[in-house]
């Protein structure tokens, strides 16, 4: 139903299935329902469905929630591969280390914004001391 939202249909969309479902191993699953998946298996349906449509613009918010480390690893090859295509993405998350994969950032606390600015070698350590030191202020 969503490819067919965006126009995808017959042999194109099919096609756009077994690719995406490959991309996120999903295949063999296909004919379950969702509602058997495991919490990292619907994890994956859900980013394998957000790119079925091959959007410009991907929003997601905390995609590594729930993932095993395997998956995970995954995510971080379809957030590199995304992005090689030139997808923009905007990534929401709880767990530090996941802002390596992004150019830039925006740390927010109690809506506040804290720090921002492009992504280096030193930002995971500095905004992990910096959350220290608000929590303890």
């Amino acid at each position: 139903m969503h490819g067919t939202l965006h126009e995808l249909r017959g042999e194109a969309l099919e096609r756009r299935i077994d690719e995406v479902s490959r991309d996120f191993h999903l295949t063999a699953f296909l004919h379950r329902r969702a509602g058997t998946y495991s919490t990292g298996m619907l994890q994956r349906l859900q980013l394998a469905r957000a790119v079925l449509t091959a959007p410009q613009l991907l929003l997601m918010d905390e995609p590594s929630s729930g993932l095993d480390l395997a998956a995970r690893a995954e995510l971080e090859d379809f957030i590199r591969r995304a992005r090689a295509d030139g997808t923009t993405l905007l990534v929401t998350t709880h767990v530090p280390s996941d802002i390596h994969l992004c150019d830039d950032y925006l740390l927010l606390d109690r809506g506040t914004i804290t720090a921002a600015g492009p992504v280096t070698p030193d930002t995971v350590p500095d905004l992990m001391a910096a959350a220290l030191r608000t929590r303890h202020a």
